[in-house]
C-alpha cells in the first residue's frame, strides 16, 4: 500500500478491553497546557529543577565506574543491582522500617509508579475490593483501573484516613488492600498521626488485608516530627514503596520497595514481563549518592528551598482567599489541599484561572466519587515571586465563579 493513502481502521481487530478501559491522566493533560512560558503552574507534582543534585552526576558518574566496572552498562538482575539493593537496607531501616532478610526484601523499579502497578498485577483479581482515601493519589487509581477491582473510599479530615470510617467498611466488606500515601500526602498534604497508624495495622491484622504504603514525600519535613511507618507493625502484609525522584532525580526512575517475601517471586515476574529489570547504570550512580552522603547532604537543601515557598502560599492565601474556602496546612511535602463551598466548581474555576495564565488541578480525578469543588495545589516547583504572584489571580478566580454561579 502506498504511504500516502489513509489507513482504514474500521475493518481492523479491536483493541483489547483493558485498552478501551483505560482513560489518560487527567493531571497529564493539564500539564500539557502549562508547558507554555507565561503559566504559572501550581498543577504538577514537580520537584523544582534547580533542587535536584545535577551538578553532582559527573562525580557520581566517576565513581561509579571506578566502583563497579564496566558492568553496570550491561543488563541487570531484575531483584535490582545487588549494592543498591544492600544500601537501601540500611537507609529504609534508618526511616524506621522493619528490613528483615527473613520477612522481606527490597526489590528495585523504575519509579514507584512502577510498585504500584506490579503490585496491583499480583494481589488484585476482577472485582476485589480495596479501599482507597476520598481524596487519594490519582496515578495509583489509574494503575488499578486495568485490574476492575471494586473501590471502597474511605473518608478522612485534617489528619488523614479517619480509623472509624474504614472500620465501618470493613464491617460490611471483605477487602484485600488498603492504599495510602500516609506521609504529606498526594492530593491533601496531610499526615496520618501514630495513633491513628497503630489502629490501621490492628485492623489490617483483625480484617486479613494488605496495606501498600506509599512514601513518595516523608524525607520532605520541614517543621514536627518524624512518624514511623505502619510498615513497622504489620512487616508481612505491608508493600513498601520508597522513590528517589524527588531527592535525586524525576528522569532517572528510580524507587526501592520493600516486599513480604511471599510476594517477591510473583513481583519479579511481574517486573521480568514489563521491562526486564531497572537500568545497573541508573542504580550504581543512586548507590554512590546513598553510600557516600550525598543524599545526607543534599536534603537540607532541598527543604531550605520548598519550605519558604510553602509559607509564601499559605500566607499569600490567608490574604486573598475568600473566607469560606479552607486549605490544609501541611507539614511537609509538595502540595496544599483546598475545599471550597457546596456547589464550587473547580473545573469552572480552572478555566477562569487559565485566563489569567494560573494553573492548578482540579480535584474530582483525586476521588472515586465526588470532589467538584476542591482543588490541588503545587507548591514546590513556583518560586516565591511567582507565587505571590499567581495566588491573588488565582483568587480572583474563585470570587467570579461565585459570582457567575450566583447569576444563573
Amino acid at each position: 500500500m502506498s504511504s500516502g493513502l489513509k489507513a482504514e481502521t474500521n475493518s481492523l481487530p479491536p483493541l483489547s478491553q483493558e485498552a478501551l478501559r483505560s482513560k489518560p491522566s487527567a493531571i497529564r493533560e493539564i500539564l500539557k497546557l502549562t508547558q507554555q512560558p507565561d503559566i504559572i503552574s501550581f498543577a504538577g507534582g514537580l520537584p523544582e529543577t534547580n533542587s535536584l543534585p545535577t551538578q553532582l552526576i559527573p562525580e557520581l558518574h566517576e565513581k561509579a565506574v571506578k566502583d563497579f566496572g564496566q558492568g553496570i552498562f550491561n543488563y541487570g538482575l531484575t531483584e535490582g543491582f545487588m549494592p543498591f539493593r544492600e544500601i537501601n537496607k540500611y537507609y529504609l531501616k534508618e526511616q524506621g522500617l522493619v528490613v528483615d532478610d527473613n520477612l522481606n526484601k527490597v526489590l528495585i523499579h523504575d519509579g514507584s509508579q512502577q510498585t504500584i502497578d506490579l503490585a496491583a498485577r499480583i494481589l488484585i483479581d476482577p472485582g476485589d475490593n480495596i479501599v482507597v482515601e476520598g481524596p487519594t493519589y490519582l496515578g495509583a487509581l489509574q494503575a488499578f483501573v486495568p485490574r476492575r477491582p471494586q473501590y471502597l473510599q474511605v473518608e478522612t479530615d485534617k489528619y488523614g484516613i479517619i480509623p472509624d470510617s474504614l472500620k465501618d467498611i470493613l464491617t460490611k466488606n471483605t477487602i484485600k488492600m488498603l492504599y495510602l500515601v500516609p506521609n504529606f500526602q498526594n492530593p491533601s498534604g496531610n499526615t496520618i498521626p501514630w495513633d491513628r497508624r497503630e489502629k490501621i495495622a490492628e485492623l489490617a491484622e483483625k480484617h486479613n488485608f494488605y496495606l501498600f504504603e506509599d512514601d513518595p514525600y516523608g524525607e520532605l519535613r520541614y517543621e514536627g516530627e518524624h512518624v514511623a511507618p505502619i510498615q513497622s507493625l504489620i512487616p508481612n502484609r505491608t508493600i513498601y514503596a520508597h522513590t528517589y525522584s524527588k531527592v535525586l532525580s524525576p528522569g532517572l526512575r528510580l524507587a526501592a520497595a520493600l516486599v513480604p517475601n511471599h510476594m517477591v517471586d510473583k513481583i519479579v515476574e511481574a517486573k521480568q514481563g514489563s521491562d526486564l529489570s531497572a537500568g545497573d547504570y541508573v542504580q550504581a550512580l543512586a548507590t554512590v549518592y546513598v553510600r557516600d552522603g550525598y543524599l545526607k547532604d543534599h536534603l537540607p537543601k532541598i527543604r531550605a528551598m520548598y519550605k519558604p515557598r510553602r509559607d509564601t502560599m499559605l500566607n499569600e492565601m490567608v490574604e486573598h482567599f475568600p473566607v469560606n474556602w479552607v486549605y490544609s496546612k501541611p507539614e511537609g511535602g509538595m502540595f496544599i489541599w483546598v475545599q471550597g463551598p457546596e456547589g464550587a466548581d473547580t473545573k469552572e474555576i480552572f478555566k477562569l484561572a487559565v485566563n489569567k495564565k494560573v494553573a492548578f488541578v482540579p480535584g474530582e480525578g483525586f476521588f472515586v466519587s465526588g470532589g467538584t469543588n476542591t482543588m490541588r495545589l503545587n507548591f514546590s516547583f513556583s518560586n516565591e515571586d511567582k507565587i505571590s504572584t499567581g495566588i491573588p489571580k488565582l483568587a480572583e478566580s474563585i470570587k467570579e465563579s461565585a459570582v457567575i454561579f450566583e447569576n444563573k
